[in-house]
């Protein structure tokens, strides 16, 4: 009975450590194929940033490695009537993003041709405010509700228009306002934009031969929609889905590659002081 209650306590103990070792293996490579999953998604982004869609067409990349890894790579132009601005990030405060209302080139002898309105005038709309920013101070929280500055460039290309306008929440508008001459915008409740629900649009901005439009928040970052009610707004740039295998393990990347920034000193009185 003795020898029995030994063999087994050891074999007990034994496949104990046997299970602890196989799972420790099983760990250490599932890491290892995460890692290869990651990288050759990291790989096929890389290729997608050195091309460029063709507006309205979709592309994909397609490669694999000798470690048993591959990637499938999706390139997709931003564009339609309703988008989030910078591909759904973030818009940082003082510095914007910009809307291009005319078809990117790389061409200056294309840049800013088909410009939106070029027949008739568009009205576009500017969302922002999200659920977390519901307060008017300005103590740096991220509960503040930003304000919006865009600035227009319409009108002929060889001399075109400068229009400035700014928008802030009715509940910020109260004395003392936060900025002074801002057209107050009431609480709303609108579609979503790509899965995000706004809290503030400002009034149709009919614009005519649109060639490029930048919105500044302003007192605090955020996300930032747009829409339009007539034709749609061109692209924007490519959205870059890529997704990484090896093994059984998938790893994913998502990536806006929007097209360069115009520079904020280019618009004459291009922001306010906060």
């Amino acid at each position: 009975m003795i020898v029995i209650l030994v063999m087994i306590i050891a074999l007990t103990v034994g496949l104990s450590i046997a299970s602890r070792t196989i799972t420790n293996i099983r760990i250490a490579r599932q890491n290892e194929e995460s890692q290869r999953a990651f990288q050759a998604a990291e790989a096929g982004v890389d290729q997608a940033l050195n091309r460029v869609p063709t507006p309205g067409a979709a592309s994909v990349i397609q490669d694999s490695f000798g470690n048993n890894s591959s990637f499938t790579t999706t390139l997709a132009s931003s564009q339609g009537t309703t988008l989030l601005v910078n591909g759904g990030e973030v818009v940082q405060q003082g510095v914007g993003a910009d809307v291009w209302l005319s078809q990117y080139s790389d061409n200056p002898a294309l840049v800013y041709a088909n410009p939106m309105g070029n027949s008739s005038p568009n009205n576009i709309y500017v969302y922002w405010g999200t659920s977390d920013q519901n307060d008017c101070s300005q103590t740096g929280s991220t509960r503040v509700i930003p304000a919006i500055e865009i600035l227009l460039l319409t009108g002929d290309k060889a001399s075109p228009t400068y229009t400035k306008l700014v928008y802030d929440a009715s509940a910020c508008t109260a004395a003392p306002a936060r900025i002074e001459d801002a057209t107050s915008v009431d609480l709303g409740v609108y579609p979503q934009i790509q899965g995000v629900s706004f809290r503030y649009r400002t009034p149709a901005i009919s614009i005519s031969q649109g060639r490029i439009m930048k919105v500044v928040p302003i007192f605090n970052s955020g996300v930032i929609g747009i829409s339009s009610a007539g034709e749609a707004f061109p692209s924007q740039g490519s959205l870059i889905v890529s997704e990484g295998t090896s093994g059984d393990v998938k790893r994913k990347i998502t990536l806006f590659s929007s097209y360069p920034q115009i520079p904020l000193e280019i618009f004459p009185y291009n922001i306010i002081s906060q």
